[in-house]
């Protein structure tokens, strides 16, 4: 089970899987900006606030010298083709955690998927 467990990335970065917060949209602009990704307030509302009987979700908490800040986030309709999926993620910070969002997301649709 990847959600809600700390995950050690090889840069010894420790990440927290978790399911979005309507407060983590500050932190999803603000990850978008420095990854140079549009996503803007209205638009991480958007992600932020999708209706979970029709879509899956991840956010990735980092900790850094400043607190827990936004680091990534994944989430796919559960009627998409996986490469459908929204995955912003910062890999200079934390390398490896595009893999480890696109395995929480495969997770989180095992079984959801129809048929």
């Amino acid at each position: 089970m990847l959600l809600d467990h700390i995950h050690r990335l090889p840069d010894d970065v420790r990440v927290r899987l978790r399911l979005p917060h309507a407060s983590d949209q500050a932190g999803l602009v603000a990850l978008s900006d420095r990854l140079d990704v549009e996503v803007d307030a209205p638009r991480a509302r958007e992600l932020l606030h999708a209706d979970p009987r029709r879509q899956v979700a991840v956010t990735a908490a980092a900790w850094t010298d400043r607190g827990e800040r936004v680091a990534g986030f994944a989430a796919i309709a559960i009627d998409e083709p996986a490469d459908r999926a929204t995955i912003i993620a910062d890999e200079r910070a934390a390398p490896g955690l595009r893999a480890l969002l696109v395995a929480a997301l495969a997770e989180r649709l095992a079984g959801r998927r129809p048929a």
